[in-house]
């Protein structure tokens, strides 16, 4: 069995007695061990498939900490504030985005709720498996409005940086969300306290990889690319052209290949 990074974190794969064809397929695609019984029960992380998809478990020793799955039928209420970053005065229907960080895929799904063709670029293996089998659930949904949102959506997995160039069409906007440090007093939500922990604690300061990866987004977008970041963090880069700030996040907008429109006002308003 590889050593890969997933195994490292201590992940297996198990899962309901008639599925196990698709946990020894999930176990070989991730690079990581099947575990029945105790095996599971003990490990920091199991992956578990269901006939109802897949979900993630989580714990500390003998305490669990949660359970993640990824569903395209929950959506976020409200306006929500990326949306009007991204698309600005224009269409949602006419835009292709690239969210470039997608995670476990909250801020392309609420794109695509609003009508943007919606590419998702997740370089993490164990979170790409999770958007991929939201994404198929939701294309066989019996719900006509559920399938339709899936049309609007498809998952890559990989380095954003390689990927972003080979995508096609080429995007309108890209969308980057870092992770950074949980703000103190801030509420822990299930899904940040998971990706935390899968993925560990982030730098409290930008990282070379992000600002390559910002640099990349703002030669291959034609239109904008918009990086979510801490209300009072500093500038992921330099040259941001506007912002929309909201009570606890902020949306800074680099112009993208073409030329901003000349009408377009420079700063956004408040969330």
């Amino acid at each position: 069995m590889s050593d890969t990074l997933a195994s490292q974190r201590g992940l297996v794969v198990s899962a309901d007695p008639d599925c196990e064809a698709i946990a020894k397929e999930l176990a070989a695609t991730l690079g990581v061990p099947v575990a029945w019984g105790e095996g599971s029960a003990n490990a920091p992380f199991t992956l578990w498939a269901t006939h109802d998809g897949l979900s993630v478990t989580w714990r500390d020793g003998d305490a669990p900490l949660g359970t993640v799955r990824v569903n395209l039928e929950v959506g976020r209420p409200g306006r929500d504030p990326i949306v009007r970053a991204v698309r600005s005065s224009r269409r949602a229907g006419t835009l292709h985005v690239v969210d470039a960080t997608a995670g476990l895929g909250k801020d392309a799904l609420a794109l695509a709720r609003a009508g943007m063709r919606v590419t998702a670029i997740e370089r993490d293996p164990l979170l790409a498996v999770l958007l991929e089998d939201a994404l198929h659930r939701a294309n066989q949904a019996t719900g006509a409005d559920l399938r339709d949102l899936a049309s609007r959506m498809r998952v890559l997995q990989g380095d954003a940086r390689r990927l972003l160039a080979e995508v096609r069409p080429p995007p309108d906007v890209v969308v980057l969300d870092p992770m950074y440090p949980r703000l103190r007093g801030g509420a822990k939500r299930r899904d940040a306290a998971f990706l935390r922990a899968w993925l560990g604690e982030p730098s409290n300061d930008a990282t070379d990889e992000e600002r390559a990866l910002q640099e990349v987004a703002q030669g291959v977008a034609s239109n904008r690319v918009v990086v979510k970041r801490p209300l009072k963090a500093p500038m992921l880069a330099p040259g941001v052209s506007g912002s929309l700030r909201g009570a606890t996040t902020r949306f800074d907008v680099y112009a993208g290949r073409r030329l901003a429109d000349a009408t377009e006002p420079n700063t956004l308003e408040k969330a």
